[in-house]
C-alpha cells in the first residue's frame, strides 16, 4: 500500500479497499491508502504498528484501523474522522464503521481452536 508521493509504502496483515476506490488497485501495489486496514502485532512490531504505522495511516487516510495484540488479547480499533484518529468503543462485538455488515466476537479470536467458518458464517446470518 503506497501512502504518499514520496512511495512510502506498508505492507498490512489485512486491508480492504471498498468498491469505490479500485482505481487505486494496481497490478502491484494498492497506490493510496485502503479503507481498513488490520495489523496483528508481535513483540518486535507492537511500537512499529501502535506508533509508526498509526501515524502514517492516519495522515495518509485510511478510514479504519484495527491492531490487534495476541500477547494481551486487546484489539483496538480507530475511525478517521476529520483527520484523526477516534477509538471506536466497543464490547465484546467488534464491529466496523467503515464496513457496516462486518463485525466478530473478540473472543473468536482467542479461543483454541479457533471457530469453524460454518459457525461464523451461521452467526453472521
Amino acid at each position: 500500500m503506497r501512502l504518499d508521493e514520496a512511495r512510502t509504502g506498508r505492507c498490512p496483515d489485512v486491508l480492504v479497499v471498498l468498491r469505490e476506490h479500485l482505481n487505486r488497485v494496481q497490478k502491484t501495489n494498492v497506490a493510496g491508502p485502503a479503507d481498513f486496514v488490520v495489523e496483528v502485532v508481535s513483540p518486535d512490531s507492537f511500537e512499529r504498528d501502535r506508533e509508526a504505522k498509526f501515524l502514517e495511516y492516519e495522515a495518509a487516510g485510511v478510514r479504519e484501523y484495527w491492531i490487534v495484540d495476541p500477547d494481551r488479547e486487546v484489539v483496538e480499533q480507530f475511525e478517521l474522522i476529520a483527520g484523526s484518529y477516534v477509538a471506536i468503543e466497543s464490547s465484546t462485538k467488534l464491529e466496523s464503521a467503515v464496513l457496516p455488515e462486518f463485525w466478530l466476537e473478540e473472543r473468536w479470536l482467542w479461543q483454541d481452536p479457533l471457530p469453524k467458518l460454518r459457525a461464523v458464517l451461521k452467526a453472521w446470518g
